[in-house]
Order: C-alpha cells, then sequence, then structure tokens
C-alpha cells in the first residue's frame, strides 16, 4: 500500500486489537528488520491508531512493563521473562505484543505465538523469518483453535524494488488458489469478496444497534450481527488475501497539495514506488552488477545509546545511534558537486571491514557548506572530530566568482565547526573502466592477495547512495564500461537519483583503497595484479 493509506493506523491498529479481544492472555510477535524499525516507525502510528479507537496507554496497554498488579490483569498464557518484558506490549486482557527484531538474535527463540504482524515486510529477510521467526507461530491450539485469526499472519509495506524483496509480490498467487466452503470450491479473491459483502452487512447492523433505542429490535440485531459474525469466522478459517492499493486511493484524505509536494520532494524511483505503489524493479546488471544487499548491507544500532526508545513520537536521531562508527577514531568523506546537487559519502576502516556508514546530499539553494553543516551537526556527538578528506582534481580549480576552491570551501567549513581535516588528493579521477574494476574487486571480494577488507554498507544511513549504485546503468564504450551519466542531464530525472552519489562513492574507495589495490596518484589508470 503506498504513502499514507492508513497501513498502520487504518488496517495494522485494528486488525491487532482484533487479535488482543478475540485471544486474551495470547502472544503476538511483531516483527520488524531492527528494533530502532518497531521504536521509530513501526510503533509510534499504532500508538496513534489506537487511541482513536479508544485505547489509552497506561490504561489499556503499557509499554516496556508489567501492568500494575492492583489491577489484577490475569498473566498470559505463556509470558515473557523478566528481561524479554522490556520488549512487550502488555494488555488489560492478559495478551501481550512481542517486538521481535531481526537485529537482536534470539528474539524470538522459544517463544509460543498466536498470530505474527509485520510492517515495512519489504525490509524483513525472509530467510531468516523463514528459519527463526515463523517456527515460533505455533500458538496456543487448546485456547484459540476455534478463531479464525489464530495462527495468522498479516505483513503491510510499500512496494518492494529490490531482487532480495520480491518474495512479498509472489504471495499475488494466493489470490487464485481454490478452497472449498460448504461443499462449494471458491477461488481465494471470489471468497473475499464474499467475506466482504458478509461484513460489510455486519457492520451496517453495528451502527444500528449503536442508534437502535427499541429493546426487542436490539435484541434481534444483537442475534443477527452474533449469527452473521460466526459465518465470518468460519469463512475466514485456511484463507489468504493479497492487496495493493496506491497512495490515490486516499487522495480526498491526503490533499492535492500534499501530493504535489512528495511530487516535487521525493526522488522518482521513491514517488513511483511509495506513493503511486508501482512495480518498478532495480536493474540487477547496471554499473555496480555485484553489488548484494544480502551480502554487502547491514543493520547495526547502539541500542545502549538511545533514551526513549518508547517515546509515542520515535527516537531522536543522530550518531549515538549508530552501532557500526567507532567514535574514538576519524571517519572518511568524499563529496560531489554540482549545481543541481551537491552529495558526499562518509566511510570507517574497522578490523574486519571496510564500512560506508553514511551518505548524505543537499540541494535547491544548499551547497556544499550546508552540506558539511548536515554532517556536523549529526556527528555532533562524535568523540574524534577528524575527517580524512579524499578529493580529486575537480574540487581543486577556482574561476572568476571565487578565490577558493571546493576543497578550500569543504575544509574550512569543517573547520568552522571545530573538525580537523585532513586532506587527501587522490590527482585526477580515474576513467570509467578503472571504477568499474575497482568496485568489482572490492564487491566481488576475490582478491587473491588478501590485501582489502571486506566493504560494507549501512543499510539506513547509506539508503540513498545504495538506491544510487542500484539504478546506475552501463553502457559499452570503445574503452570498455561505462556509467550512464545521461540521467544527470536529463530535466525529467530528480537528481538525488542521478549518479552524483556513485561518483562520491567512487572518489571514497579510490581514496581509500588506492595503495591497496595498485592505484597511485597522480596515474589515471589502475594496476590490478
Amino acid at each position: 500500500m503506498g504513502r499514507a493509506t492508513g497501513k498502520s493506523e487504518g488496517v495494522g491498529a485494528p486488525a491487532l486489537i482484533d487479535k488482543i479481544l478475540h485471544m486474551p492472555r495470547s502472544a503476538i510477535g511483531v516483527v520488524c528488520r531492527t528494533f530502532m524499525q518497531a521504536a521509530d516507525r513501526t510503533l509510534p502510528p499504532l500508538y496513534v491508531g489506537w487511541e482513536r479507537m479508544g485505547y489509552i496507554r497506561n490504561v489499556h496497554y503499557w509499554v516496556g512493563i508489567c501492568p500494575p498488579r492492583e489491577l489484577n490483569i490475569p498473566r498470559p498464557l505463556y509470558g515473557p521473562d523478566k528481561e524479554a518484558s522490556k520488549h512487550c506490549i502488555f494488555w488489560f486482557n492478559g495478551a501481550y505484543m512481542s517486538i521481535i527484531s531481526q537485529d537482536r538474535p534470539g528474539s524470538a527463540n522459544g517463544k509460543t505465538l498466536d498470530f505474527l504482524y509485520g510492517d515495512e515486510a519489504r525490509f524483513i529477510n525472509k530467510a531468516k523469518f523463514d528459519n527463526e521467526i515463523s517456527k515460533a507461530s505455533r500458538g496456543n491450539v487448546k485456547e484459540f483453535s476455534h478463531y479464525a485469526g489464530h495462527g495468522g499472519q498479516l505483513f503491510l509495506t510499500d512496494m518492494p524494488t529490490t531482487p532480495e524483496a520480491k518474495w512479498i509480490l509472489a504471495n499475488q498467487s494466493h489470490n487464485d488458489l481454490k478452497i472449498k466452503k460448504n461443499g462449494k470450491v471458491y477461488k481465494m479473491s471470489d471468497l473475499m469478496k464474499l467475506i466482504s459483502c458478509y461484513q460489510i452487512e455486519v457492520n451496517k447492523a453495528k451502527y444500528q444497534l449503536y442508534t437502535e433505542q427499541n429493546l426487542t429490535r436490539r435484541n434481534n440485531l444483537i442475534r443477527l450481527i452474533n449469527s452473521d459474525e460466526k459465518i465470518l469466522n468460519y469463512l475466514r478459517q485456511e484463507t489468504a488475501m493479497y492487496m495493493e492499493a496506491s497512495s490515490l486511493e486516499n487522495a480526498h484524505f491526503i490533499g492535492l497539495k500534499t501530493l504535489k509536494k512528495w511530487k516535487r520532494d521525493d526522488l522518482d524511483v521513491i514517488f513511483r514506488t511509495q506513493v503511486l505503489n508501482e512495480r518498478l524493479y532495480i536493474a540487477e546488471h547496471g554499473f555496480y552488477p555485484d553489488l548484494d544487499l544480502n551480502i554487502h548491507a547491514y543493520d547495526k544500532y547502539d541500542y545502549s545509546a538511545i533514551e526513549g526508545l518508547w517515546l509515542p513520537n520515535g527516537v531522536a536521531h543522530g550518531s549515538l545511534n549508530d552501532g557500526d562508527v567507532d567514535r574514538k577514531r576519524p571517519l572518511d568523506v568524499a563529496f560531489d558537486g554540482g549545481s543541481t546537487l551537491n552529495c558526499m559519502a562518509v566511510g570507517q576502516e574497522h578490523s574486519d571491514e571496510y564500512r560506508i556508514v553514511k551518505s548524505l546530499y543537499v540541494k535547491g539553494n544548499k551547497r556544499l557548506p550546508e552540506l558539511v553543516d548536515d554532517f556536523c551537526k549529526y556527528y555532533d556527538k562524535h568523540e574524534k572530530k577528524e575527517a580524512t578528506f579524499y578529493y580529486d582534481h575537480t574540487f581543486v580549480g577556482t574561476d572568476a566568482t571565487t578565490i577558493f576552491s571546493n576543497a578550500d570551501t569543504i575544509k574550512m567549513r569543517f573547520n568552522h565547526h571545530h573538525w580537523k581535516v585532513n586532506m587527501v588528493y587522490i590527482g585526477q579521477q580515474p576513467g570509467h573502466k578503472t571504477r568499474f574494476e575497482l568496485a568489482g574487486t572490492l564487491l566481488k571480494e576475490d582478491d587473491q592477495l588478501e590485501r582489502i577488507k571486506p566493504l560494507r554498507f549501512n543499510r539506513t544511513n547509506a539508503a540513498s547512495l545504495l538506491v544510487s549504485l542500484q539504478c546506475a546503468g552501463a553502457l559499452q564504450g570503445n574503452d570498455g564500461v561505462k556509467k550512464d551519466k545521461r540521467p544527470e542531464k536529463r530535466s525529467d530525472v530528480l537528481q538525488e537519483e542521478a549518479t552524483h552519489l556513485t561518483d562520491a562513492f567512487d572518489t571514497l574507495i579510490i581514496g581509500h583503497h588506492q595503495f591497496k589495490v595498485g592505484y597511485q596518484q597522480p596515474t589515471t589508470t589502475a594496476i590490478f595484479s
């Protein structure tokens, strides 16, 4: 479902309440790729949805703490231990929700779950889910087998774009399955329509009950509702449904002004997938064909440094949340500058790998100084305020309008924020063939001399760079493969989606690896042995 279609508030929140009310003392698993995702994006809209339904925090449910003893709320059938309770939401009828994050190994171990819920499903690692989490969905059959929702799953997401998330789209085949009800064989999609019609009639009856004053008619409505809900429960057993909807379905609520703003501000690929819900597949054979997010991307947060994980509006953002950065060591930076977009890639070497820990960009009237400002603000708590700045020949020139080069401007802006800068000039930017081969060497990890460390990307903080790398096309030229730079010159392509960020990435890995894989300044050709 597209952005602002009510995935969490309108679908997730009511569905979870339905399961909680029908299964008192049950256990529900809330599946996220990271615990940060749960705290910052999954739970806050659920809180809003529950409040709209009349369920109040610390009255009907308690987050991260057990309910007060004096309320005599029943314990769950298979409740969590004291330590695990910190990551649970307890309800007034003894049911509880357990936050299961894939970046915290063992968070699903030993659990007996009656229902699974997942938001932003396109980020879920399917292999880990199948091996670790789905096995926990065995449920309390004795207590809840009569209820159609027992043992079920609900996953919500916007449109997946990467190969590892295509498992979501495969679920569309569920709509073509055949299922037998009351001796009649239904196509699953047709049965869904029948269930929807029944539910509409139940909703109408419930509204009539809400407004009806006559006692006899009220009793008749109650009997009708109970009868229809039993039929609905039977029809829903063993069913599955796949559905897609774009943000335009909710245009009357979102408003045309907001939709126009998204169109103006978002990356084209983001607008088309997250708003229009189009199926766009990022090229698998581009300029960086060896990039595999299952291998090269990671999630790593420092949860001990995060305060207020359970705040209704999510968590505060900054480098203190990052578990992949050594705050006592310098950071590596490289830039790409232009009139329409200015961007940077941030890296740091570790004992076992080289990490691309963040990517940033600014556009509009903002230029390189404002980009450095954003970097320094994000890394304000970094203890070692020192950066190694890699730059090429395009950053050393001046013209009649300025006496300072881009490299000078960046250094002065860093110094303004009390950062020390180590300037490393890589010389003439190598040609496309060299960059293609260097990226391939790093990503394939096949260097026989073992002179290089594996290259890894922070999946969240470097998300814009990862999209740019995946979208970068390749052309065959006279001298070999070339990066397709044509999108940078097209007015119909948003420049955040073009190859600018990949150029900053190229400069960063060239600067850091120039003496490790044979590239030596100021030559323009890498030598691979």
